[in-house]
């Protein structure tokens, strides 16, 4: 059953930029808001009020991620840092610096010890999330800017997408390829621009960890077993911008 009616539940102001990134606290009662003007502002879901701004970055903030305890906040942006805040106080805990190029995307795995983050320098590095220190570095010859990363549920997989590429599987405690999914037809696209509208910029786990998500920027959403890396099917929206 589709959704053709979409209400507008609240509306969040006091950004001075274009707010680019938002994140729920696991609760549901807290709103993250990552802006073009530098800032993060902690927003009450329920009154709109905002309870925190964040200062710290030096240019545009492109992605943010709540830790599973909702203790700590994580943005990444333009300034090739991931950052690290305590959501009560505002206060900047870390600054995690490593890459060379833009901080498109970060996350937290579901224990919380752990941190990744996908830049344009075309790697996904891993953090210890108590001490910002560097795990390990994700990379192979075939990717290219790395728009989106996900873990899986339990943690020990994460998933990520790369502009004119395709996803890739990757061990958390290894650090070794596991698998790259890809459609048969998009390796005959020779289109760049048509392949990165095929292939999309996000990437997410179904709950159970079996089933990874990814966008294809034409409306509709691919879906791809964890397992064997089979494209499963193509999920089609018939509701209009």
């Amino acid at each position: 059953m589709g959704c053709t009616h979409r209400q507008n539940l609240r509306k969040f102001t006091g950004h001075t930029n274009w707010a680019r990134s938002v994140a729920f606290s696991p609760d549901g009662k807290t709103l993250i808001n990552g802006s073009w003007d530098k800032t993060l502002y902690l927003l009450d879901v329920d009154t709109g009020k905002i309870l925190q701004t964040f200062r710290g970055h030096t240019e545009k903030i492109w992605s943010v991620a709540f830790s599973p305890d909702e203790k700590t906040i994580a943005s990444g942006g333009y300034d090739k840092t991931v950052r690290l805040w305590d959501a009560q106080t505002g206060k900047l805990l870390q600054t995690l610096i490593g890459h060379t190029a833009t901080v498109w995307d970060v996350a937290f795995s579901s224990d919380g010890k752990t941190i990744a983050s996908g830049s344009h320098d075309k790697t996904v590095r891993l953090w210890e999330a108590d001490t910002g220190e560097p795990l390990r570095t994700l990379t192979t010859e075939q990717m290219t800017a790395v728009w989106s990363v996900a873990f899986s549920p339990d943690g020990k997989t994460i998933a990520s997408t790369s502009i004119y590429s395709a996803i890739h599987l990757w061990n958390v405690k290894t650090g070794q390829l596991l698998r790259t999914l890809t459609r048969e037809n998009q390796r005959l696209i020779k289109n760049k621009r048509d392949l990165v509208r095929r292939m999309g910029r996000m990437v997410a786990f179904s709950p159970d960890g079996k089933t990874i998500a990814s966008d294809n920027i034409l409306g509709g959403v691919e879906l791809w077993d964890v397992e064997t890396g089979r494209h499963l099917r193509t999920l089609i929206s018939g509701i209009s911008p």
